[in-house]
């Protein structure tokens, strides 16, 4: 079994091929799968447990070195209105472009990890934040701290799962790297002078349309039966062409936002990516039984297993200016129609 992960920009031309190591969470699903018992069929309340569902693709979430989740937006030093995303910037601008604004470069001092068989999540280290206690204090509840990149977590649930909705808590921005959906002012400062280099509306459409949790995990929409291509602007689409039976070959695909790759970018850029399986011996081991609920954007239950990995040549929300400094890069990010697709090709 082996992948290869191709990206794509708006105008479909290719920004970056390359394979993919197959994580040891691949073989445990297949194992699982191949290995459960047929007689729980027989059995009633057991019997969801053979749901081909539980054992295939069901997410895919972004993330970037370790140390880059302790700089860029989590970095938070601007703490006198929390309801606007204010950021002093630790990477770079370049250039003078119109609009005050140029293209954005994270700052990052490591490089991510690299792909092991062992690899159960996109980044081994633990990643916190330097105000991982304010934040656990003022949440009531330890933050996940699975190292991707998460979503806005204003709210914190009984539960201990959060909410992804209007700003409220003065630390969700500092964490998440998606904006909200309800039009999110976004403010840039110099971090030299703290003017402000760009002010603008922005609204998230991974959260517009509520396919990813607030873990960062976005949720495969294909709708059981249906035939036809849903749109990779969706969420994460699962397909397989017609000689599938001869090649093995199934397609993962998503389109991320202009919007969602700007966001992301000033919060330290996306150099891993990774497919997860539902985690059914972890569910069932938590007291959750199958049937599975469905996936909830807002409060979602599921427990992943990291399927593949793979890390990327180039940030995946890496902009530049045109030659002369003229358009914004950063600014052609938040512009409508800008994309990137990703394709990710597993054969089996």
């Amino acid at each position: 079994m082996y992948a290869v992960v191709e990206i794509y920009n708006e105008k479909g031309e290719l920004l970056e091929r390359g394979p993919n190591m197959i994580v040891d969470g691949a073989a445990e699903t297949i194992v699982d799968m191949l290995t459960i018992s047929p007689t729980f069929l027989d059995i009633a309340s057991a019997s969801a447990i053979l749901d081909t569902s539980n054992y295939m693709v069901q997410a895919m979430s972004f993330a970037k070195s370790a140390s880059a989740y302790q700089w860029n937006q989590h970095n938070f030093r601007n703490e006198d209105n929390f309801a606007v995303q204010k950021v002093l910037i630790d990477g770079s601008f370049i250039g003078a472009a119109s609009g005050g604004v140029s293209s954005y470069t994270p700052y990052f001092p490591d490089p991510p990890d690299t792909a092991w068989p062992t690899d159960t999540a996109l980044q081994r280290r633990d990643a916190v934040t330097p105000r991982q206690a304010d934040l656990e204090a003022a949440l009531g509840d330890e933050i996940d701290r699975t190292i991707c990149n998460q979503n806005v977590n204003p709210y914190v649930l009984p539960t201990g799962r959060y909410l992804q909705t209007t700003i409220g808590s003065p630390f969700a921005i500092m964490i998440g790297c998606y904006s909200a959906s309800d039009a999110q002012t976004m403010v840039l400062l110099n971090i030299s002078t703290g003017t402000a280099i760009l002010n603008t509306d922005v609204s998230g459409h991974y959260n517009t349309l509520g396919v990813m949790d607030s873990s960062g995990f976005l949720n495969c929409i294909n709708p059981a039966g249906v035939a036809t291509f849903p749109d990779p602007e969706a969420g994460l689409v699962v397909s397989a062409l017609a000689d599938f039976s001869g090649t093995g070959e199934v397609i993962y695909t998503n389109d991320m936002s202009g919007v969602d790759m700007a966001t992301n970018s000033i919060c330290g850029g996306i150099q891993v990516m990774g497919l997860f399986t539902i985690d059914t011996r972890a569910m069932v081991a938590n007291g959750i039984n199958p049937p599975f609920a469905t996936f909830d954007h807002i409060n979602n239950t599921r427990i992943y297993r990291l399927f593949a990995k793979k890390v990327l040549a180039t940030d995946l929300t890496s902009h530049s200016d045109d030659v002369n400094h003229v358009v914004s890069g950063l600014r052609h990010l938040l512009a409508s129609g800008t994309k990137v697709r990703i394709v990710w090709r597993v054969f089996f």
